[in-house]
């Protein structure tokens, strides 16, 4: 199997609800994300995917929904309602917004994308030596 991976970039804010330490105050990362994509074969440009595709398809997702946004669990924290009226980019999750479940929601929009492509994992590192995966 061939595969390619793309690396994307985001800042953004959260925390994590019902913690208990420093993640429960709202803090940000420079996020990276890996996403590593496959096929058994090759197109007839010699590619999986290009990786322009890639970055146009998944990157202008996370600029428009969680660059430079506060990333919060919407079904339980309710900093929501004390931002909301701020002018503050908000993204509600239907879940605590740790590296793994952000890894698992980018990899429904990667399924979204290249359908027919396998996708081998979607990487989140919080920060250089820290990293959440997620694969089928």
């Amino acid at each position: 199997m061939y595969t390619v991976t793309k690396h994307l970039k985001f800042c953004a804010a959260h925390r994590l609800w019902g913690y208990s330490g420093p993640c429960q105050n709202i803090h940000g990362h420079n996020y990276r994300v890996d996403v590593t994509l496959g096929s058994s074969e090759l197109d007839s440009l010699g590619f999986v995917v290009d990786f322009g595709e890639v970055k146009s398809k998944l990157q202008n997702w996370l600029d428009a929904a969680w660059d430079h946004a506060l990333i919060v669990h919407g079904e339980k924290d309710p900093i929501q309602f004390a931002v909301k009226d701020l002018g503050i980019k908000i993204y509600i999750l239907p879940c605590n917004p740790t590296a793994e479940n952000m890894a698992r929601i980018i990899y429904g929009k990667v399924q979204e994308s290249f359908p027919a492509l396998i996708i081998v994992s979607v990487r989140v590192w919080e920060t250089d030596t820290s990293f959440a995966e997620y694969t089928e």
